[in-house]
């Protein structure tokens, strides 16, 4: 490797590493320059920690212990995530009209759940007028925006804003079946643009930040993305999640109502959005 083609570490370790001793010219033993290494790998790594504690969008009380050395809270370190879970193995489960869904047996965080990816299309002929993707991205995000349209959920509130982009959100929806009671989801979420595709990141804080009740459950959400992207004729929605939705029925009996409900849900985004503009 040339000097100039080294990293910043190769250097460190390079001018670091002990020399023969001049007095005796006896050289140093392998096991001498191994524990060198070592001490300074510790060094390197620890440092790295704290410049990523330093970068990090969030501090490090928001993070589960899961996602830590799995996560950099970083915008280019969400965006390697999301890269991630988009390139799973995914095996398709259900096609019809412009809804497709798929699921992947694991993440890199848990594989006791599984991982499901939605893709939904819009034609921009459905709109009247048709919308940016800014404005969707309102009617989406914002809480008192989302609150007029979507009639699952009966509170979304914004408990801590961290930045222009990330925040501490709250989500409780109300009791959809007989045997599924109300939920509630505490989650950090970060929002950004790259490339024209707008990327929402979401994932469950620590419990311990705002203690759970005995109601309504507190959702685990390991997984919670979701994109937005277009063409000159259509808008591409996808959806990334996995989670611990704390229900008795299978996860299998609960993907059979997905495609249903996204259409549900995308329909209204739609309809709302045309009666505002």
């Amino acid at each position: 490797m040339s000097e100039n083609k080294k990293t910043f570490w190769d250097q460190i370790f390079s001018c670091c590493k002990s020399k023969p001793n001049e007095d005796n010219n006896e050289l140093i033993t392998n096991k001498q320059i191994k524990d060198e290494t070592n001490i300074f790998s510790d060094i390197k790594e620890k440092i790295e920690d704290k410049i990523d504690e330093a970068l990090s969008i969030f501090k490090s009380k928001y993070i589960r212990p899961d996602e830590k050395n799995k996560i950099k809270f970083t915008e280019d370190g969400i965006l390697s995530f999301i890269k991630e879970v988009e390139n799973y193995e995914y095996t398709q489960k259900f096609a019809k009209d412009e809804i497709k869904l798929f699921q992947c047996d694991k993440s890199s965080l848990t594989d006791q759940f599984y991982v499901f990816k939605v893709e939904i299309v819009k034609a921009k002929s459905l709109f009247n007028p048709v919308p940016t993707i800014k404005e969707i991205e309102i009617a989406l995000f914002d809480p008192i925006e989302r609150l007029k349209w979507d009639k699952n959920y009966k509170i979304i509130e914004i408990l801590e804003k961290i930045s222009d982009k990330a925040e501490i959100i709250k989500f409780v929806s109300y009791k959809q079946l007989a045997l599924i009671s109300e939920r509630e989801m505490i989650e950090k979420r970060y929002r950004f643009y790259d490339n024209g595709k707008l990327y929402n990141f979401q994932t469950s804080i620590p419990d311990e930040l705002y203690p759970p009740q005995n109601e309504p459950v507190r959702i685990l959400d390991y997984i919670a993305i979701s994109t937005i992207r277009e063409d000159e004729n259509n808008f591409y929605f996808e959806v990334f999640s996995q989670g611990d939705v704390k229900s008795k029925l299978p996860q299998s009996m609960m993907m059979l109502s997905m495609p249903v409900k996204l259409k549900d849900f995308y329909d209204k985004l739609v309809k709302y959005l045309n009666e505002k503009n």
